[in-house]
């Protein structure tokens, strides 16, 4: 999937986590000197050091309520403290071509779960104003299952799983349609 570079204003949860983690790289934390995927927490991003070499940090920052969409930072220390000492207000990333991908990146090379999602498994999402007149996790389901008639109970799941948004606005899949996901309920 092709990538387009963007610049993103820092929104200020994510500002506020960088300059939790410059005072960490200032102080010499421990946090801050083992590679590490999780070792740095926040309310709205994760992650720690990647490389101790280059002194860059992985991040995973949740913009939005739901954990689907997400923007994967790689940032070296310099950038972090710059951000802290109000020198650096943007990012540059990285974003799919894909127009509905939520997702931002380090990298032009990441990996997109979303991406790989819908257009790896070739399955079609619902119109942006369909989606939003579900109004009950069943509805998108049924929805799903008309665009998608090859799709199996797996797929669907997936995909309600996959969709920015969705989890928070209809609720997880209720244990009781994963329990019985008869497709063909949904079908039919």
């Amino acid at each position: 999937m092709s990538k387009v570079r963007v610049t993103k204003p820092i929104p200020k949860d994510l500002n506020d986590f960088l300059c939790y983690v410059a005072g960490l790289i200032r102080s010499g934390s421990e946090e801050t000197r083992m590679v590490s995927d999780d070792l740095i927490q926040g309310e709205c991003a994760t992650g720690g050091l990647c490389d101790d070499e280059s002194a860059t940090y992985y991040f995973t920052y949740f913009p939005e309520p739901d954990v689907v969409t997400k923007w994967q930072l790689l940032l070296p220390a310099d950038q972090i403290l710059a951000v802290a000492d109000g020198k650096l207000s943007e990012l540059r990333l990285w974003r799919c071509e894909t127009p509905r991908c939520p997702d931002f990146f380090g990298s032009e090379n990441s990996y997109c779960s979303y991406c790989a999602f819908w257009i790896g498994e070739n399955m079609v999402r619902p119109a942006a104003e369909d989606e939003a007149a579900c109004a009950s996790a069943e509805e998108w389901l049924r929805l799903f299952a008309r665009l998608n008639p090859r799709a199996t109970e797996m797929h669907a799941s997936a995909a309600y799983n996959s969709t920015p948004g969705l989890e928070h606005r209809l609720g997880p899949l209720p244990l009781e349609i994963l329990e019985m996901m008869d497709w063909g309920y949904f079908r039919g």
